[in-house]
């Protein structure tokens, strides 16, 4: 019996992958991308929680080098 997909996909429709094999948009790798119609719920919160953090993490950069440039 297949369960009911209670966790959607967090892709925002900006697919377009960096030298990282990441999307821009929702931060997923590609293979997060490739197995999220296999995995369970759990599994996906997972990929999800990961991309977060590399959200965060790129955010954190861009912030940096923005405030690098204007004290610089």
């Amino acid at each position: 019996m297949i369960e009911p997909v209670t966790v959607t996909s967090p892709c925002v429709g900006l697919c377009c992958l960096d030298n990282s094999d990441i999307c821009v948009g929702c931060f997923r790798t590609l293979d997060e991308i490739k197995a999220w119609s296999q995995v369970d719920d759990k599994t996906r919160l997972m990929f999800i929680a990961n991309a977060k953090h590399r959200d965060d993490v790129h955010k954190s950069k861009v912030t940096e080098r923005l405030f690098d440039e204007t004290t610089a």
